[in-house]
């Protein structure tokens, strides 16, 4: 064999056995690949994320056919104010129904059971003005399903706590 390519040979084998066994990833300090500077890093193989596409995802906020109540509220009084003790009294045509009121404050109305020819009786335990403006209001049956109005919205807007609101 010739001197330079015995010198050619000699020096690739001495590179390849540096550089490590195969599948290693060598990152040389400075871009050079000289012997003394090097440094080893390794890529991590990223692990991939399990996917089951056979479970669908619905937003929680959605109410499903599942989660609504046949009761539909067709009667609805907001009042600011009531005689007995200047506090929020809600009425609406359905019996046994829970109402959320989320405005300034957010309150679980008490039921007082029918009054005023009306199913059910909420009771707040500050005045409607205390709720501020654009109060959301929501009705749950007895088993926790949603009540929809009669016009199928899920909840009813408030725009004045202050004033009596009612259809």
């Amino acid at each position: 064999m010739k001197p330079a390519l015995l010198t050619v040979v000699i020096v690739s084998l001495l590179f390849t056995s540096s550089c490590g066994t195969a599948g290693e990833d060598r990152t040389f300090a400075g871009g050079g690949a000289t012997a003394g500077n090097s440094e080893t890093t390794r890529t991590p193989v990223p692990t991939p994320t399990p996917t089951n596409p056979s479970s669908p995802t619905t937003p929680a906020a959605t109410p499903t056919p599942a989660s609504i109540s046949s009761l539909r509220i067709s009667s609805f009084i907001w009042k600011p104010e009531s005689e007995r003790d200047e506090k929020l009294v809600v009425l609406v045509n359905p019996t046994n129904v829970r109402m959320v009121v989320t405005g300034s404050l957010s309150e679980t109305l008490s039921n007082s059971g029918p009054s005023n020819g009306f199913g059910s009786t909420g009771r707040g335990s500050f005045s409607g003005c205390s709720y501020g403006t654009n109060i959301e209001i929501e009705f749950f049956d007895s088993r926790g399903l949603r009540i929809l109005t009669a016009g199928g919205r899920s909840s009813l807007s408030i725009p004045r706590g202050c004033e009596r609101f009612q259809f």
